[in-house]
């Protein structure tokens, strides 16, 4: 398998070559076969977003810089800067429950058709982008939608109506709303917006901050008149809550569950199914027979039902940080990266660890460029034990992790 791995500290990409069973947590396990920095060009500049299209590569940095590299060879033709607005982000920070100063961010790149995608910020600005003739980045189109966004969603393959591209959105006390935008780009209509759920047994307000969601496919038995939208979709809460919606049925949810008593925040959002699109979402007009993957702010990665029964903890033992990063792609892959500084490919459906890379530092995003699980000959596991892929930029990490780990199990023993 082939990775690329973005790192916050440094701000690194650096490309993994590595066969299953591959983990560098052991000193004689089946190492990497390749962990080579591309580049290194500090934490400011890290790269928040990758996208893979044809034979080029889209990296959005820290600094609110689009850059468009060839995939082979990595050589950079073409860049966008200023796509981020710090200033807009100043009115929520009064509000906002994080006491901290609010930058603003990438939090969607979504492709759209014929080298078009959809870019969208925390602050609220969405940018529609092209790649011309393979070798030249233009920005199309820039839009502005009610801020600060936690995530934006679009729907595809069914939400194309009339040309026209529906997606959705929502933050921090900021309610999902759906929004149609004119298929040459040139502007948007919110069709749709979430009501917040009745008060609590106390009669306190329930608080909104929706944090990820996807869309399933309109619902069979809706109603065909045109003035009322037909969307379902799956939400998770930073307050720890699961939603059903369906507009047909109005703007509360069908169901609204929280899956930890304690409100533990949720992060990310995956769907785990065969019927999953090339977006993330489910073809699927029914709540059932998928399930979903989420993770907390410590270091648990869940796997649940659609209906918000635990159905495992992935990487149970394994992860010893936050998950920064979660991601289900093809071929039922779950690629996996956080605060312990390790990159983890999961088979997604039995949970089996398949690779384990040290990266040397927090893993900001991870893209799986090549999805061969290929396992390396009896001479490559041999020389791979007998001299170890070095990584030169991590080589002083690797050995303080070695001796770090050598004291726990001593430590243990002695217990």
């Amino acid at each position: 398998m082939r990775l690329l791995i973005s790192c916050q500290e440094g701000g690194s990409l650096k490309e993994a070559v590595c066969a299953v069973g591959t983990d560098s947590s052991v000193q004689n396990a089946e190492q990497p076969l390749k962990v080579d920095p591309i580049f290194s060009d500090g934490a400011d500049n890290c790269v928040d977003i990758m996208h893979v299209s044809g034979d080029n590569l889209l990296l959005g940095r820290h600094n609110g810089l689009l850059e468009l590299l060839e995939l082979e060879g990595y050589q950079s033709l073409d860049h966008i800067s200023n796509l981020l607005d710090d200033a807009r982000m100043e009115p929520f920070y009064s509000r906002s429950k994080k006491r901290v100063k609010l930058k603003d961010c990438f939090v969607a790149f979504q492709p759209l058709r014929d080298n078009h995608f959809f870019l969208a910020t925390k602050s609220g600005l969405i940018h529609i982008l092209k790649i011309e003739d393979n070798r030249q980045l233009l920005k199309i189109q820039t839009l502005e939608v009610i801020g600060p966004l936690d995530f934006a969603q679009v729907c595809d393959n069914w939400g194309k109506q009339h040309g026209k591209y529906v997606f959705g959105y929502g933050g921090e006390e900021n309610q999902i709303k759906l929004v149609e935008m004119e298929a040459d780009f040139s502007k948007l209509r919110q069709i749709w917006e979430a009501k917040n759920v009745k008060n609590d047994r106390l009669d306190m307000r329930v608080p909104v901050w929706p944090t990820a969601m996807k869309f399933l496919q309109p619902s069979s038995t809706g109603s065909t008149v045109d003035d009322k939208v037909n969307y379902q979709f799956i939400v998770i809460t930073h307050w720890s809550y699961l939603g059903h919606y369906n507009t047909q049925h109005g703007r509360r949810p069908l169901t609204y569950k929280q899956l930890f008593k304690n409100r533990e925040a949720l992060e990310h959002l995956e769907v785990v199914s065969p019927l999953s699109t090339s977006l993330g979402n489910v073809a699927t007009d029914q709540f059932r027979d998928f399930a979903i993957i989420t993770t907390d702010t410590k270091r648990n990665v869940y796997k649940y039902d659609i209906n918000g029964r635990l159905l495992s903890k992935i990487g149970r033992g394994d992860i010893s940080g936050a998950a920064s990063f979660v991601k289900v792609v093809e071929p039922g892959c779950l690629l996996e990266g956080g605060l312990d500084k390790y990159a983890r490919i999961y088979d997604v459906c039995s949970g089996e660890r398949l690779i384990k890379v040290y990266a040397g530092a927090s893993i900001k995003y991870i893209t799986l460029l090549d999805a061969a699980r290929a396992v390396p000959s009896e001479n490559q596991y041999v020389a791979s034990k007998r001299k170890p892929v070095e990584n030169r930029e991590g080589e002083e990490d690797a050995d303080e992790l070695w001796k770090e780990l050598d004291e726990k199990n001593s430590k243990r023993q002695k217990k």
